[in-house]
C-alpha cells in the first residue's frame, strides 16, 4: 500500500517535471511591461498583452498588443509626449539553461498608431498623429516557470529598427524616424499563464 503511493507520487511528479516543458501545442496568455530610458532626455514606457501558441517543442509565436507612452525633449524647453497603440507578432526559441531557467531570445516586429504633442514651455506648438513599423531583435531573455502553470521572465537590451511618420492636424509631416539601435538601457519583466 505505502509503495502504491509512493508509486503514484512519482507518477504524478514526472507529469508536472514533464509539463514544465514548452511543447508543441502549448498556449499561454502573456502580459507585460518595459521601460527605456537614456541620457537624451527619453522615456518609454509601456504595457502588452498576447497570445502565445507552442508551433513545436520549444518554439513560440506570440501576437500581442500594447500601449507605449514616450517622453522626449528635442531641443532646449521643447518636449514631445506621445501615447499610441501597436500590433505585434514575435517568435522565441526556449533554450534550456538549468532545470526550469529558459534563455528565450526573441525576434519580432509590428505597426505602431498614435498622437502626439510637442510643446515648448506650456503651449502646444504642434498636435497630430503617428505610425509606422519596427523590428526587434531581444538576445537576452530569460523565463523562469514558477509551476507548469505559470513563469515570468526578464529582459534587458534590444536590437532595434524603426521608421515612424509625424503628421500635423493638417496631414503635413513634421518628423520623420528612420533609425538602427542597439540598447542595453531598455527592459521588461513578464508573466505567463499556461493553459
Amino acid at each position: 500500500m505505502i509503495m502504491k503511493r509512493i508509486f503514484c507520487i512519482l507518477l504524478a511528479l514526472t507529469a508536472c517535471v514533464s509539463l514544465s516543458a514548452q511543447q508543441q501545442g502549448d498556449k499561454a496568455i502573456g502580459a507585460f511591461v518595459g521601460a527605456t530610458f537614456s541620457n537624451a532626455p527619453y522615456t518609454l514606457v509601456q504595457a502588452a498583452v498576447g497570445f502565445d501558441y507552442f508551433v513545436a517543442d520549444n518554439f513560440r509565436l506570440s501576437l500581442s498588443v500594447g500601449a507605449p507612452f514616450t517622453s522626449a525633449t528635442i531641443a532646449d524647453n521643447l518636449k514631445q509626449n506621445s501615447v499610441g497603440v501597436y500590433f505585434n507578432p514575435n517568435i522565441a526559441y526556449y533554450v534550456k539553461l538549468a532545470d526550469r531557467f529558459y534563455l528565450t531570445p526573441e525576434i519580432g516586429g509590428g505597426y505602431e498608431l498614435g498622437s502626439f504633442k510637442q510643446r515648448y514651455a506650456s503651449t502646444v506648438l504642434v498636435n497630430g498623429k503617428y505610425n509606422g513599423y519596427y523590428i526587434y531583435f531581444t538576445p537576452f531573455q530569460i523565463e523562469f516557470k514558477v509551476n507548469p502553470r505559470f513563469s515570468i521572465g526578464v529582459a534587458i537590451g534590444e536590437f532595434y529598427y524603426e521608421n515612424y511618420k509625424y503628421k500635423d492636424s493638417s496631414s503635413q509631416i513634421v518628423d520623420k524616424s528612420n533609425s538602427f539601435s542597439f540598447t542595453l538601457n531598455s527592459g521588461n519583466v513578464s508573466c505567463r499563464f499556461y493553459l
